[in-house]
Formats: structure tokens, C-alpha cells, sequence
């Protein structure tokens, strides 16, 4: 393993040092990694919170219209008023050591995650262009509030039986559950017994890490489903929609007329996620 982990994670290897981190899994706080983890994974955070704030911004500026398509998020159903996307102004610290420790006796949550919740109040990208049509959910980037999750799992859970069960910690609803609020799945982050840098998703379909996700959803403006769209086959309007990248059973029944996406909306996440930066 090379050190000087963040000189190379500055320096444009981005993906290499992270996978050189998740390696170490537990030694992540052990010398001599721990002040250069620590160093990219503040670096890194930085740049998520800067690409939240530019994705929010610009799809503003693009006419998208934020809108919790009638399922309240957590500051619309306790204060009234829907916030889409709020960096942290409180000093929300003390609040997430006392949920990691009340966790502690049944797994760690990883490192990345906490660090952002240090950072970011909620993220809530659901909404729609008023004059583009996207018929598919297109599974925009969400995060509980740690409020919420703490309300769900210190008040509803008190003996923590289904993260004993489960082996992970939910962060956003599922893909259905953003489109029109039918649903019953969250996707979650593994836990692991001491804390590691990185989780796997859990209810994602396919074998990604929360880091993995992000960087996925930044290719494509808060967008994830945009990485799973096949290239146009017949009219240059039209794409087809596959399942995590998987086709349908059979090509030649899929009525394209019912899946298609306005090829603007490919054009506009191209146009933001090229501001964003490398985490």
C-alpha cells in the first residue's frame, strides 16, 4: 500500500486511495493511517456537500421543480415546511457521537456516513421538470435526516432489534417509495463490529458501496437512475429504460412509447455533473 494518501487523493487518484482505505477496513484509526484517512475523508465530504449544494443550485436554475410528491420528508412533517437540501447549521455533533455510541454495543456505522451528517442536515432531490416527461423514477439522491433515523431507531426500536437482525442502518427510501410514496423498502448501509471507512448498500439490486453510489449519482446530477438507460435504438427522443442495466425478458415486446425520458433531461444532468467534483 502507498502512503501519503491525501497528496494522492488531491492529485487526482481518487478512486485508487479509497479502495486503498476500504482495504485497511478497522485500521482506518491506527497510526500510521489515521491523520491521512482522516485528511481525505474530510476532503472528500467537502466535495460532496460542495456538488450537493451545486446540483441543488443548478437544478433550480434549470426549471426542476423540488416536491416531496405528497410524502412529507421529516422537516415538512415537523416544522411545517418541506427543506430539499440544508447544510448543517447546527452543531449537530453531540447528537450523532450519543446515537454511535447507543449503536456501538451492535455494529459501527461507517465513517464516511457520520462525517456527513456533521455536514448535511437532510438531502432531498425528489421532484420534476414541468416540461419533460420521465416516465420512470429516476431515483433522485435522498438522506434521512439523523434526527429521523435516531426517531426511528432510539424511539420506535429501543433494543435495536432490527439493526441486531438486519446488520445495517437505513438512509433513504427506495426508488418506488421517491416516485409516489408506494413502497416498503429503504436502501440501507451495512454496519460492521468497529468502524470502517465505507459500507455496502443493502436493497440497492446490485453490489455497489455508499461511496460507489454517490459518485454514481454525481455522474448523472443527483440522478442514479440515468446510469442504467440504454442508448436510443429507434427514435432519437425515446430511451430505453433497463432495470439496473438489465434488459427486458423480451426486447421486442417493450412498448417504447410508455418508457421514455425526454432526452433534455439527459442533456441537463450531463451539463451539471460536468461542474461537480471527484470525490
Amino acid at each position: 500500500m502507498k502512503y501519503n494518501l491525501h497528496i494522492r487523493y488531491l492529485q487526482g487518484e481518487t478512486v485508487e486511495v479509497w479502495n486503498e482505505i476500504i482495504a485497511l477496513k478497522e485500521r482506518v484509526f491506527t497510526p500510521p493511517f489515521q491523520e491521512d484517512v482522516l485528511q481525505v475523508v474530510n476532503t472528500m465530504v467537502d466535495r460532496i456537500v460542495y456538488n450537493l449544494e451545486l446540483i441543488y443550485t443548478e437544478l433550480l436554475a434549470k426549471g426542476y421543480v423540488f416536491d416531496t410528491q405528497g410524502v412529507f420528508n421529516y422537516y415538512e412533517k415537523y416544522h411545517g415546511k418541506p427543506v430539499f437540501f440544508r447544510k448543517s447549521n447546527t452543531d449537530k455533533i453531540d447528537l450523532i457521537v450519543d446515537f454511535l455510541t447507543k449503536l456501538e454495543p451492535f455494529g459501527a456505522h461507517p465513517l464516511i456516513l457520520a462525517e456527513l451528517y456533521k455536514k448535511v442536515d437532510i438531502i432531498d432531490f425528489r421532484g420534476h421538470f414541468p416540461d419533460l416527461k420521465s416516465y420512470f423514477s429516476l431515483d433522485p439522491l435522498y438522506l434521512y435526516p439523523i434526527e429521523e433515523i435516531i426517531e426511528w431507531v432510539v424511539r420506535y426500536d429501543t433494543n435495536f432489534d432490527s439493526i441486531k437482525d438486519t446488520n445495517y442502518i437505513v438512509f433513504s427510501p427506495d426508488e418506488s417509495i421517491k416516485a409516489d410514496g408506494y413502497g416498503e423498502t429503504n436502501y440501507g448501509i451495512t454496519i460492521s463490529d468497529k468502524m470502517v471507512a465505507d459500507g455496502d448498500l443493502v436493497d440497492y439490486g446490485i453490489d455497489i458501496t455508499f461511496v460507489e453510489y454517490l459518485r454514481q449519482a454525481f455522474r448523472w446530477a443527483g440522478f442514479s437512475n440515468l446510469e442504467y438507460i440504454a442508448k436510443p435504438k429507434k427514435e432519437p427522443s425515446t430511451q430505453i429504460y433497463y432495470w439496473r442495466g438489465q434488459p427486458p425478458e423480451d426486447p421486442n415486446k417493450w412498448d417504447v412509447s410508455k418508457e421514455i425520458i425526454d432526452y433534455q433531461i439527459i442533456d441537463i444532468a450531463v451539463e451539471i455533473a460536468g461542474k461537480t467534483l471527484l470525490i
